[in-house]
């Protein structure tokens, strides 16, 4: 692991997971460690203004994290020669669903955690707020609060306490070109959703699973943080029944 990528075994279906804003990879190791031990091969690539590039994420526009997810999924795709599942949380889901619609044939399936078409509570005052780019510059920076997750989770890495203001125009124009796109995805669909969830409303999965045809999980303890939070165990199984399905596998491993 490094904080360029996170990059899980060699098995022959790879998984591009994409992380939340102001996230990294390590909210996705818990399914990344599940799916490597299951024979998938998953990557984990820190978007632009995160990991090593955190000074950065004020400076960024949705067409830095669309061009770098296309650019991870395309090698992925090469590399493979087949089309590659695709796993979205949270603003990460907005990109993901964005990036199925407009690569249809590289995506073999998709899955989005918490997809951030929709906010609720102070990310929806931080994104509505400050992507005026007049109140952005009189305010450079706010603290960031707790994370939303249960205390029966695995820890989060919650990086800097200080959040740009000026990041929230990424924040609102990746969130506006998945829901754009969303009615676009046409491959097979997973949407899970924390029944506690403060920053996602539960519109937001419905609106992704009614888009894309896709089925919904609710997974009833869990906050914002699902892949990490107290469902994190049934959220890895549905996961892998949902990517066996979806690749033709039958059993429970994926051959080597």
């Amino acid at each position: 692991m490094n904080a360029t990528e996170w990059r899980w075994g060699k098995g022959p279906h790879d998984v591009l997971l994409l992380h939340g804003f102001s996230g990294g990879p390590s909210d996705l190791r818990f399914l990344g460690d599940r799916l490597a031990e299951a024979g998938f091969s998953p990557l984990a690539p820190a978007l632009p203004g995160h990991g090593a590039d955190r000074p950065r994420l004020g400076e960024l526009s949705a067409a830095d994290w669309q061009q770098a997810a296309e650019e991870a999924l395309l090698s992925l795709r090469r590399r493979a020669g087949r089309p590659i599942h695709l796993v979205g949380f949270s603003l990460g889901g907005a990109l993901a669903a964005h990036l199925a619609a407009n690569h249809a044939e590289d995506v073999q399936s998709l899955v989005l955690l918490a997809p951030a078409l929709r906010l609720s509570g102070s990310s929806r005052i931080y994104r509505e707020v400050f992507r005026i780019p007049l109140l952005s510059r009189l305010v450079p920076a706010v603290r960031k609060g707790p994370p939303d997750i249960s205390p029966a989770a695995l820890p989060v890495d919650r990086g800097p306490e200080l959040l740009p203001t000026a990041a929230a125009r990424l924040l609102d124009e990746v969130i506006r070109a998945g829901r754009a796109a969303i009615g676009g995805v046409r491959c097979p669909t997973l949407v899970a959703w924390g029944a506690r969830d403060g920053v996602v409303p539960r519109a937001a999965a419905e609106e992704a699973a009614r888009q894309t045809g896709g089925r919904l999980v609710v997974l009833p303890n869990s906050r914002h943080h699902l892949a990490l939070d107290a469902d994190r165990q049934r959220l890895a199984s549905e996961m892998l029944d949902f990517l066996r399905s979806a690749s033709g596998i039958v059993g429970e491993e994926v051959a080597g």
